[in-house]
């Protein structure tokens, strides 16, 4: 037997009821009133100076849209921000971005003075060596590369590139780069498709006493290489990329090369083919890119050369975490620190790949810029100070082709630093005496920072072998 209680609804329950509905409205409706009263409808936004970009390019990077909400007392912040991200696109010299409030809604207003876009007659004229002090050291008129480098960017108005390259004298080069940041509705997907071809008649076949030692003949080319590369680009959010590369590597040398170095390639062969697959993580937050003063970055990769069942020629597994801290400390004074590593999971390298994990290619250890140091694993860190001494305006002529330059800013940067590092390798040759050793520099310098994103870096520096001297630095970036 079921006994089935039944509670009579009482006058006091269904008032209970009423008051809690009642206050539900009142609490929503109070809270919506509160919303409306600081918050400002982005009722539209106005560019100005993009003569060749886009308008969908500019609404894409920044972080106020059109038709939404904002809190006022974010307004100053993601207008900041926005220009800060716009910079960074590196479509434009300068950019500035201004408000106007009605009641509860506000107009954005952008202005950007854009690049120099097209640059056929951009010309490659530099030293061949792995770094332009070691060339500074020996120079040689034929260690040099020359040549024609044709580039467009903003192709379509849409932060797309086109690059072209054409380069002679020590290493031959040809290449040509397609990079699209955009191809679907959202705008979060891009592609970066590369086909190469290279050639020389000298090549650094191995390394003696922590330096590389050149073979050359002139009669023959020794070293072929071409390849291509398809990167698919991820980025949802505006400071973080996700990146999937597709490649394939195909490297050819000559029997002198082989005889010289038979592990040059591996093996003692003459040919290798490479299928390549890389993920790269990138997480941005600095507010300039090309030379912070605030903010951190984080630079992830892992790639895997070589396919086991396929293509067996090689089966090399990589990974490299980079980290950036940036802060600014009051005044003009600036601090920047980090480290940079990179480990190979194989414990024995075709001579080849075995700069992706030396130092003394991408990177060094400040005072050890003469050195090359081979190894299956690296580690970096940096700590750095620097005092901004100058910094200026400066008003060129008025000349048709200056406009893009005109104002020039000019930023010097006074600086003291030091880095510590190393290289880890099991098979230690006797004749190269910096592996497995911890290395340490440290100096003075200064930095030259102007338009189009150069930087100029004079240092001098000593390492704890009891050697000093003045190294220069370049970075350009478009």
């Amino acid at each position: 037997m079921q006994i089935h209680l039944r509670h009579k609804k009482t006058p006091f329950r269904n008032v209970f009821y009423m008051l809690v509905i009642i206050g539900n409205i009142c609490f929503n409706g109070f809270n919506m009133f509160a919303q409306n009263r600081d918050s400002l409808f982005v009722k539209e936004i106005y560019i100005k100076g993009n003569k060749l970009t886009r308008p969908h390019v500019i609404y894409r990077e920044i972080s106020i849209k059109k038709g939404e909400y904002i809190q006022k007392n974010e307004l100053k912040n993601l207008i900041d921000q926005s220009e800060k991200f716009l910079f960074n696109t590196h479509l434009f010299l300068s950019d500035s971005i201004t408000d106007s409030i009605r009641k509860n809604e506000v107009y954005i207003y952008i202005k950007v003075q854009e690049r120099i876009y097209v640059q056929f007659w951009q010309f490659q004229f530099k030293a061949a060596d792995r770094d332009i002090n070691v060339w500074l050291r020996k120079p040689s008129l034929y260690r040099l590369t020359y040549g024609w480098l044709p580039m467009v960017g903003n192709f379509t108005g849409q932060n797309d590139r086109l690059t072209a390259s054409a380069i002679f004298g020590w290493r031959q080069t040809y290449q040509l780069d397609y990079r699209f940041p955009y191809i679907n509705k959202d705008k979060t997907l891009g592609l970066e498709n590369v086909i190469y071809y290279q050639q020389g008649h000298e090549i650094g076949a191995l390394t003696a006493n922590n330096q590389l030692d050149y073979l050359r003949v002139d009669q023959e080319y020794l070293y072929h290489k071409a390849g291509w590369e398809s990167d698919l680009i991820y980025r949802k959010k505006y400071q973080v990329t996700h990146t999937l590369v597709i490649g394939f590597d195909y490297y050819n040398i000559s029997n002198i090369v082989r005889d010289t170095n038979p592990d040059y390639l591996g093996n003692n062969r003459n040919i290798i083919r490479v299928p390549r697959l890389v993920y790269k993580f990138i997480y941005d937050k600095r507010d300039y890119s090309f030379y912070a003063r605030k903010g951190d970055l984080i630079n992830f990769s892992i790639e895997h050369d070589g396919l086991p069942v396929l293509l067996k020629d090689v089966n090399i597994t990589t990974a490299d975490l980079i980290y950036r801290k940036f802060i600014p400390l009051g005044g003009k004074f600036y601090y920047q620190g980090g480290f940079n590593s990179e480990y190979d999971f194989q414990s024995q390298l075709p001579y080849v790949f075995k700069s992706a994990t030396a130092l003394g290619y991408r990177y060094d250890v400040t005072g050890f810029e003469n050195y090359v140091i081979d190894g299956r694993a690296y580690f970096i860190t940096d700590n750095e100070l620097k005092y901004l001494v100058f910094s200026r305006l400066m008003h060129l002529p008025q000349k048709k082709i200056l406009k893009y330059f005109n104002p020039l800013p000019a930023n010097i940067y006074l600086k003291i630093y030091t880095q510590q590092g190393g290289v880890f390798y099991s098979q230690v040759v006797d004749h190269n005496s910096l592996e497995n050793k911890l290395l340490n520099g440290f100096g003075l310098g200064l930095d030259f920072v102007t338009y189009y994103d150069f930087v100029l870096r004079m240092e001098y520096s000593f390492n704890n072998l009891g050697k000093s001297g003045l190294y220069f630095h370049f970075t350009e970036v478009f």
